[in-house]
């Protein structure tokens, strides 16, 4: 059942029971003030610290986590860095990352010019690429970019380049080209004659 509060006997007790709380916690207080001032981990006066400062606190703890997170990946990557030697500075001209290479070589400037003329005057892409596709492989690239290296460097061989020699067009103009005029068709160019053959491939 709960006190009357309009009691003037009920006020008194819980204005004494507070005032009784109130110098226990004191009395505690200053029996243990010396104790929780030592034993606090930080007595410096956080109030004057700056934006910087707080971001900078938390930058640090994020890359002390980074660093273990580091160290524990280490063990599952398939390349680790150079660590433990000279040779893992920064400073090492051998360890230095460097640009590679580009694949291709520079374009002339003439021929890049195209892609930017109009369309009635001989420029665009279908131009550019028209015009880049009878130039040879060396003439584009550093180094071939592919295993194999058929074609690659004919100015360089002994060979040298050549039209093949018994396509349909060569054999054309060299029948043509000859004195003694156009040659029939060999044998076993014609049809059979037999007639089991020309049965089977339906003569008759």
């Amino acid at each position: 059942m709960p006190f009357d509060d309009t009691d003037p006997r009920v006020q008194q007790f819980l204005i004494e029971r507070h005032i009784q709380d109130n110098l226990h916690v004191m009395r505690w207080f200053l029996k243990h003030k010396d104790e929780m001032i030592r034993r606090a981990q930080s007595t410096e006066n956080t109030k004057y610290y700056t934006d910087e400062q707080i971001r900078k606190t938390a930058v640090e703890a994020n890359i002390k986590s980074l660093s273990k997170q580091h160290e524990a990946s280490s063990r599952h990557r398939r390349r680790t860095a150079i660590t433990g030697s000279v040779d893992a500075t920064a400073l090492n001209p051998f360890t230095m990352k460097t640009d590679e290479p580009s694949v291709m070589k520079p374009v002339d400037p003439q021929e890049s010019g195209i892609l930017y003329k109009q369309l009635a005057s001989g420029g665009g892409r279908k131009a550019y690429l028209h015009m880049r596709k009878y130039k040879l492989p060396e003439e584009k690239y550093n180094d071939c970019v592919t295993s194999n290296v058929y074609g690659w460097a004919l100015k360089e061989s002994l060979i040298g380049i050549s039209a093949p020699k018994h396509r349909r067009y060569a054999t054309f103009t060299r029948d043509i080209a000859r004195h003694s005029g156009v040659h029939p068709d060999p044998p076993h160019y014609e049809p059979p004659t037999e007639r089991y053959y020309k049965k089977c491939i339906g003569f008759e």
